[in-house]
């Protein structure tokens, strides 16, 4: 399997910036990586918060044990959350993860060719 193959692989599958590694490209790899995890620690935290925040509606007896009714609460919440940053955050893990997969094809090809 070529270098280029492998290197888009691990980008797509494993995590963003890791093909890059793979390939010696260890500051653009730490960068995107860097970046998709304050990314994901963000998205993690804010789904954690609202998740609790509904677990405690429930408990508290405000809302009942009803699908529709926790659907319903869950709406609410979104539409009260700082939806700009959540926006933000899942834009740039998605943009690391094209812009990874792209990078490490072109770099891993470039670098096939110069060395044949």
């Amino acid at each position: 399997m070529k270098r280029s193959t492998k290197a888009l692989l691990l980008s797509f599958l494993v995590f963003p910036g890791s093909g890059h590694i793979y390939l010696k490209q260890y500051i653009t790899g730490l960068t995107i990586m860097s970046i998709s995890i304050v990314s994901l620690y963000y998205l993690v935290v804010k789904a954690t918060e609202q998740a609790f925040k509904i677990v405690a509606e429930i408990q508290n007896g405000n809302v009942p044990l009803d699908p529709i009714a926790i659907n319903e609460l869950i709406t609410r919440q979104q539409a009260n959350a700082d939806n700009l940053w959540l926006n933000i955050a899942t834009a740039a893990v998605s943009f690391c993860w094209v812009i990874g997969i792209i990078d490490t094809y072109r770099i891993g090809s470039k670098l096939e060719k110069s060395s044949t």
